[in-house]
């Protein structure tokens, strides 16, 4: 993946491109904790060693792909069910790979998920939804039919019934074949019972039953009892059809949950029904015995029974009397078990299913029953409370400790290298109440060891052997819990790490002195009398290499130090700084590089970094203050060197709507002048920065909820891409020190969301990670075309060979043409002040361009100051006679008034008049601007603007201009201000163009999540309140539209503004919707004998005999002559038709007055609406008249527009009159149907 910034310069019109320092996240979040129930094994992914997937009775379907000697990567969801009870790998659509299928307690009964190659899998896809209350819990497979397709068996436990689904060879299913009854049916298999060639089907649950598969189908009709064979049975949970005695007739074994054993019964090859013969309770002794499975445990080509035996936590290899030979114990709830060589050994292995721990365990087999523990792949439930990163497996890669709200579990991720982390590895899954942990070397053993604070009531740590392995918990403490506030340091220099911690019970900071080996002393108060302890650290303020203490306190907010003497002895508390309210967080470390650690103070009411410099003697000098801009997490600041310069830099979580991590380069003496963001899209609930993939720089760990991502910081990344995109002139096809760079130009990368530009000098260089690229890039517009070759590079960077270089790319011109932009920016106009404009030239076509440029005010408008001066002032016209050249641009701003009344609008004209040899190039740009009184200062406009409330465009339309005005309307000068654009996904990320903005552009960086990041550094852009005309800013650019986005698509856009490090200020939302035309037609719809109806729109205007009928511009028309009418009809998207026209040529003659009526709809349904062409008069009143004449009802008329209710009128013809001042004033006729 690629990283990149962009980074424009105004003054030149060059681009200089820089390496993108954070990546888009990288997901490691995995899924919630159910009760595993059954396990399978198979080779997903086709590369050689066998991969677990599982079912699970919280819903899920998840697998596990093997990295390669049994190291197993991260849990990947597949499916979503209710319960799933039997998981089985079994080609479904016969393409040579194995496709998951699974059985459900819920909807849908069955399901598979397609293996599309690789490990990569289709969404679920239902197999069946069709039995009773949905309780399915056991399925099979094989060809019933010998039609080269594997159909399905299927067993469903309240109806007590196994059918089977004919497979078409087109993965479809069915119809639904009930063969065979048993009560309860709990599990089925398929198997060849009597020697005949065919596969039968046997079932079990409250009995046994089975069904003879005769000539590839099965005859008669349930209820079929003549299979039913056994009946002294219940709560089977297990069932294996083996050949025990090798006669080629399979017996069948069954396991009874309530009853502790396994059955057996023979076979005699009869076939007639009888065969079942009840032998012997093959094991006895098996508390909850859960399943039964036929397995080669030893890799000699036979098959042995295994049980799951629930109750005792334990897999069993079963020899036929007793309770078995034990493989493994403890599996908590043990539910499912498959064997296969996980670690490429040739010998095989054994992958348990923990229903109660809900978990997997691979063991390593010696090939003579003997298993060995290699991995546990636990699923957990829960928040993640809080993360951290280190070495706990001494690999040399950091890897990720975690604790889990909810899930009462401290656990930790394996890195395996190439951004790849395993499951989580529980370290203590009986944490309730855990606040925080820290990974730190106890015992001073040389490996990282955890210590945990819980909340009230203890401290304890975990001893690491080394590899990743931890001990129960070891006690520090359990007669308090200091929650949050402890660290640890070495307090008397013996080279061991002590702890601090606060104890709230007794308002005190005490310390616990450690030997050496982790058994800590009782602990020794250090400070008395201290109530509302927020934070505590451990630090070296003063330069003497023993740690002191320094803590703030969180109502009274003063921050303390307590000074070591170098024994162990602490003084009295002293003022790091006096009271602040609302202190969120604590940390230290050398901000200044002066020696001594530094404090840092994070303040929530006025969210900052308060940084106190350690004058080495126990006192402070505040050095500077981070403005963060936005709420400040508790928890949520850490000191890390994050742009690889040697010094220490700040790292805040901001709250609120934005979800932004900041940080604060330092420039190496403490004070933090610039600050970057990093969007992480949600309130982080835990952190750290740290070296995640071994490159030397920290990169950055996020949690929240389940969720856990990464983002890689690249500024120690040694993988890089780099080359020029050059003017090739001379058209020798590659790059020389001499050719012209060609600024600006997109270098597209696949895989990559992000897209690098060439850079002033032409030259681009992007850091990334080790993998296999293509590079090309398009030329930018159609009069430039590629002329180097290879026209697309195909490289690898990889770890012997880190970087490529000199990936260049040449454009010639494809012909000679003459191309300008020529924009115009006003920042919005207020009443009675000065107000900025702005006019700005660009030079994208292939030759330098000569150009007079003419600046026509309008009347009412006064330029008090222009920069540049123009070269002639002609009356009111400014002109510039100036030469662009290639790749050239032109600024020039103006301060103007004007004098035009509130609510207008201004009008002024730009004439450019370009040439270039045999070309010359008119250009007229009329800008119109509304005067207001108020306005908000920071917006965002696009054009085209569109019609309407939509904004409706054209569809095909290829590019939008937007245009991002700001101002500072703080308090001081913002020294830099940062544009952050979310593109909508129409617009092409690698298709910006800046046509101008009001200052230099000294980055603009499109991040791989689309986001566009304009940048200007050292702006110096005052404040309204000392300078308002120039405390405006903007940014113009147009971007490419993507092809085929269908009609309706919306584009919507706005951004988030940042002055300094401030809270971002949002602009309004633009939207483009883009419209297709072509298929809107206008029509006219005859009602009834006077009145026509439009179809469908939004504004509508009516023609008679060509001509506009003034204020005729609603949907319905009452014909007020005869003639020939149109309609042109208008949509809420700007799509205008006229209609063919509509003769009017015998029609209603309205009664004296000229009042016409009209009904709608005409027939009636259970109502109509009487509309009348003026108010009726009044006391007017309608009656309703059959076809006798004679009156059926009367109502009053008092509105212009009546419903006319049915009311129980029969179907028939009706006249309906108005009647007023004792005569017909009008008349019309309507049907009731």
């Amino acid at each position: 993946m690629l990283r990149y910034i962009l980074v424009f310069s105004c003054a030149t019109g060059l681009l200089v491109a820089r390496g993108q320092q954070f990546s888009a996240y990288k997901p490691l979040n995995f899924p919630e904790a159910a009760n595993v129930q059954d396990v399978a094994t198979g080779d997903l992914d086709n590369d050689g060693d066998p991969d677990i997937v599982i079912g699970t009775d919280g819903g899920h379907v998840s697998a596990w792909f093997n990295q390669g000697g049994g190291v197993f990567g991260e849990a990947v969801r597949l499916a979503e069910a209710g319960r799933v009870y039997q998981v089985k790998l079994v080609d479904l659509d016969t393409d040579g790979d194995l496709d998951v299928t699974y059985v459900n307690w819920g909807a849908p009964d069955a399901g598979w998920c397609e293996n599309l190659g690789a490990g990569s899998f289709s969404p679920p896809q239902t197999l069946v939804d069709e039995l009773a209350a949905n309780t399915a819990c056991s399925l099979d497979w094989a060809d019933v039919d010998e039609d080269g397709h594997v159909d399905l068996f299927l067993s469903s436990y309240i109806n007590g019934v196994v059918a089977w689904y004919r497979n078409d060879g087109s993965q479809h299913f069915g119809p639904r074949e009930a063969i065979v009854s048993c009560p309860y049916a709990w599990v089925c298999a398929a198997a060849d019972m009597d020697d005949d060639g065919d596969v039968d089907v046997v079932t079990a649950g409250d009995g046994i039953s089975w069904r003879d598969n005769q000539n590839h189908h099965f005859t008669g009709t349930l209820p079929y009892n003549g299979g039913y064979i056994a009946t002294q049975l219940s709560d089977v949970r297990g069932l294996v059809l083996y050949d025990q005695g090798n006669d080629g007739y399979p017996d069948i074994f069954v396991a009874e949950e309530w009853n502790d054993r396994v059955v057996h019964y023979t076979n005699d090859g009869t076939g007639n029904y009888s065969w079942l013969n009840y032998v012997s309770d093959y094991a006895t002794g098996l508390p909850g015995v859960e399943a039964l499975r036929l397995l080669d445990l030893n890799g000699d080509g036979y098959e042995e029974i295994v049980a799951a035996v629930s109750d005792d936590n334990s897999i069993r290899l079963l020899s036929g009397s007793g309770s078995g030979i034990p493989l493994v114990t403890g599996v908590m709830g043990a539910s499912g078990m498959a064997v296969a060589d996980f670690n490429g050994d040739g010998l095989t292995d054994l992958v348990t299913a923990a229903a109660d721990a809900g978990e997997v365990a691979v063991y390593t087999g010696d090939g003579n029953y003997g298993y060995t523990l290699l991995q546990t792949l636990t699923e957990v439930s829960g928040t993640v409370l809080d993360v951290a990163v280190a070495d706990l497996d001494g690999d040399g890669l950091n890897d990720i400790v975690e604790a889990f709200y909810g899930a009462e579990v401290i656990g930790w991720k394996r890195n395996l290298g190439g951004d790849e982390f395993g499951p989580v590895q529980v370290i203590d899954d009986a944490t309730p109440g855990v606040q925080r942990f820290l990974p730190r070397d106890v015992d001073g053993d040389g490996d990282l060891d955890v210590v945990t604070s819980f909340y009230q009531d203890r401290m304890v740590w975990y001893r690491n052997n080394g590899s990743g392995v931890f001990t129960a918990p070891l006690i520090i403490t359990n007669t308090f819990g200091p929650g949050d506030e402890f660290d640890m340091g070495d307090f008397d220099g013996d080279g061991d790490l002590d702890l601090a911690a606060c104890d709230a019970s007794a308002s005190s900071i005490v310390r616990f002195e450690n030997p050496g080996n982790g058994n800590f002393e009782p602990p020794v108060a250090v400070a008395t009398s201290q109530s509302n302890v927020r934070n505590l650290v451990c630090a070296d303020v003063n330069g003497d290499d023993v740690a002191d203490i320094v803590f703030f306190k969180e109502y009274t907010g003063g921050t303390m130090v307590c000074l070591n003497d170098g024994s162990g002895t602490f003084a009295a508390p002293s003022i790091v700084h006096p009271g602040l309210s609302q202190l969120y967080e604590l940390t230290a470390g050398d901000l200044n590089g002066d020696g001594w650690d530094d404090v840092v103070i994070a303040r929530g009411t006025t969210p900052s970094l308060l940084c106190m410099g350690s004058n080495g003697d126990g006192t402070f000098t505040a050095l500077d203050t981070a403005d963060v801009g936005e709420g400040i997490l508790y928890g949520s600041l850490d000191i890390a060197d994050m742009d690889g310069d040697g010094d220490n830099d700040l790292v805040a979580a901001a709250t609120n709507l934005d979800y932004l991590f900041k940080w604060f380069a330092n420039d190496g003496t403490g004070n933090f002048p610039t600050s970057d963001t990093i969007d992480v899209g949600y309130n982080a609930a835990g952190w750290d920065a740290a070296d995640m993939d071994a490159d030397g720089d920290p990169d950055l760990l996020v949690a929240y909820g389940s969720d856990l991502r990464w983002y890689e910081n690249f500024i120690g990344s040694p993988y890089t891409v780099s080359g020029h995109v050059y003017h090739d002139a001379d058209g020798s096809g590659t790059f020389s020190g001499g050719d012209a760079a060609f600024p600006g130009t997109p270098v597209l990368c696949d895989p990559s969301a992000s897209v690098p530009y060439s850079g002033a000098d032409g030259f681009y260089l992007f850091h990334t990670d080790p993998q296999a690229y293509t590079l090309s890039t398009p030329p930018p517009h159609p009069w430039w075309q590629l002329a180097s070759s290879p026209a697309t590079y195909n490289l690898e960077l990889t770890e012997l060979a880190p970087t490529a270089e000199n990936v260049d790319f040449g454009f010639a011109a494809a012909y000679d043409t003459l191309v300008v932009s020529v924009t115009s920016t006003s920042a919005p106009l207020r009443c009675d002040v000065p107000y900025m404009r702005w006019l700005d030239l660009v030079n994208s076509g292939t030759q330098e361009a000569v150009v007079q440029l003419d600046f026509v005010p309008q009347a009412e408008e006064t330029i008090l100051t222009v920069e540049p001066a123009p070269d002639q002032t002609i009356g009111t016209i400014l002109r510039w006679n100036f030469n662009l050249p290639l790749f050239g641009t032109k600024h020039i701003a103006l301060l103007a008034e004007n004098n035009t009344p509130p609510f207008l609008q201004l009008k002024d004209s730009v004439h450019a008049h370009m040439t270039a040899p045999g070309i010359t190039f008119n250009y007229s740009l009329t800008h119109l601007r509304n005067v207001l009184c108020a306005f908000d200062p920071n917006d965002k406009q696009v054009e085209p603007e569109g019609y309407g409330e939509y904004g409706a465009i054209v569809i095909g339309t290829e590019r939008l201009t937007y245009t991002v005005r700001f101002q500072n309307t703080g308090t001081d000068t913002a020294f830099t201000v940062m544009v952050r654009d979310r593109l909508n996904e129409w617009l092409d990320p690698a298709g910006i163009q800046v046509l101008g903005s009001s200052h230099p552009l000294t980055s603009l960086n499109v991040e791989n999540d689309g986001e566009a990041v304009f940048r200007f550094e050292n702006i110096l852009l005052p404040d309204s309140n000392v300078n308002e005309p120039a405390s405006h800013g903007y940014v113009v650019f147009s971007i490419g539209v993507r092809p085929g986005a269908p009609d309706g698509t919306a584009i919507t856009n706005n951004v988030d503004i940042y002055f300094g490090g401030n809270e971002a200020v949002t602009t309004n939302t633009v939207l483009s919707t883009l419209v297709d035309c072509s298929d809107f037609g206008a029509s006219i719809t005859w009602l009834d004998g006077s009145t026509l109806l439009a179809s469908d729109g939004l504004h509508y205007q009516w023609y008679l005999n060509g001509e506009a009928l003034p204020g005729d511009t609603a949907q319905l028309l009452i014909i007020p002559q005869l003639g020939e009418y149109t309609v042109q009809v208008t949509t809420a998207y700007g799509c205008t038709a006229l209609s063919d026209p509509f003769a009017a040529l015998n029609t209603a003659i309205a009664e004296e007055g000229g009042l016409r009526m009209a009904i709608v709809p005409n027939p009636m349904g259970d109502w109509s609406r009487v509309h009348l062409s003026t108010p009726p008069p009044p006391g007017a009143t309608l009656c309703i008249l059959d076809l006798h004449g004679q009156t059926v009802r009367t109502e009053r008329a008092v509105a212009q527009t009546t419903t006319l209710h049915r009311n129980g009128l029969p179907s028939g013809l009706y006249t309906l009159c108005l009647m007023a001042e004792g005569r017909r004033q009008t008349s019309g006729r309507f049907i009731v149907e």
